[in-house]
């Protein structure tokens, strides 16, 4: 029994240890960051609905209220890589199999360079998570 509760403390140690190096961008890298090229909302609008193609088809199956501006933010990828980028945020309504609409749901994308490098629901609390 004290071996496994050894082992089970080693391993928190160790997990929480490796977490500490991941830190959030300072204010000053952020400043300094390259951002790419700022989407204007009709391509933020034209990439959404792209990512959106690929699981909600057909594009009458819902009712996209698209983003006005993007907000420069920073992801992280592969744990420890941040990738800086802009977030435009947009609501979605979406037909359910009885032919109504649910309501409109609150996400964003991550867009860099023309790309949609991660989806994201917006929380009823403002905290972004993956979709």
């Amino acid at each position: 029994m004290r071996m496994i509760f050894a082992a089970a403390a080693l391993a928190t140690l160790f997990g929480l240890s490796g977490c500490a190096g991941m830190r959030d961008p300072t204010p000053e890298q952020q400043s300094a960051a390259d951002y790419g090229r700022k989407p204007t909302p009709k391509e933020a609008t034209a990439l959404i609905r792209a990512h959106l193609g690929k699981t909600l088809t057909p594009p009458a199956a819902y009712q996209l209220k698209a983003p006005t501006s993007m907000t420069p933010s920073w992801s992280r990828h592969n744990l420890n890589v941040i990738t800086y980028g802009y977030l435009a945020y947009y609501s979605v309504n979406i037909k359910n199999s009885a032919g109504s609409y649910t309501g409109p749901q609150h996400r964003a994308v991550f867009i860099r360079d023309g790309r949609v490098m991660k989806a994201l629901a917006v929380r009823s609390d403002g905290a972004l998570e993956p979709e």
